[in-house]
């Protein structure tokens, strides 16, 4: 029922099927016999598809180890984040971020947290829309990442926070930009001691 020739809703019906299986074999099996259909369909041409699916990569992941999801998931994980439909890249997002515990320090530092710069500066500039599901993770991101952060990359998430947390106040209630540089300057110094 994976393949391209089925209907959305049995390619649909498959990524959860193969999210809930791949908790029951083991990783032998999951690797032989489950992860080329879920690289076909992470690679599907619905992007309702691709998104089930990559939601379904952090039970996938539970179900090889450690080791082969740096290896089969976290690439996958990085195409869909860069993926045209933004459901998808929303999806790669949460599944990142639930996953950070299975991935190391470099890991975290030369793959995730540019990644995660990449998404959430795009997000900010050309797709509003990811905006509310980003905020639901960013606290868990940061908490996820603290340890492995230079403070270059501690501040660049200070001043990303800042900008998120601004974002809209000049349209509100016919507020002008001299209000909101206020509230960015207020927020400058209760940050500082940071």
């Amino acid at each position: 029922k994976a393949q391209l020739s089925q209907t959305i809703q049995s390619r649909l019906a498959s990524c959860k099927i193969l999210g809930k299986v791949s908790r029951k074999f083991e990783s032998h099996i999951i690797k032989r016999d489950i992860l080329p259909l879920v690289r076909s369909l992470c690679q599907d041409v619905e992007y309702e598809v691709r998104s089930c699916m990559c939601r379904q990569l952090e039970y996938i992941a539970q179900g090889i180890g450690v080791e082969q999801t740096k290896v089969v998931i976290l690439p996958e994980l990085v195409e869909l984040a860069r993926d045209e439909g933004s459901s998808v890249r929303i999806a790669a997002f949460d599944t990142i971020v639930n996953l950070l515990v299975m991935f190391d320090s470099d890991d975290r530092t030369q793959i995730i947290f540019p990644l995660v710069m990449m998404f959430c500066e795009k997000s900010f500039k050309a797709d509003e829309t990811i905006l509310a599901p980003l905020s639901h993770q960013l606290g868990k991101l940061c908490h996820g990442l603290s340890g492995n952060l230079t403070d270059e990359q501690h501040m660049w998430f200070l001043d990303f926070y800042k900008k998120f947390s601004t974002l809209g106040l000049q349209h509100e209630n016919g507020q002008s930009e001299h209000l909101t540089q206020f509230y960015a300057a207020e927020m400058d110094a209760k940050y500082a001691s940071v």
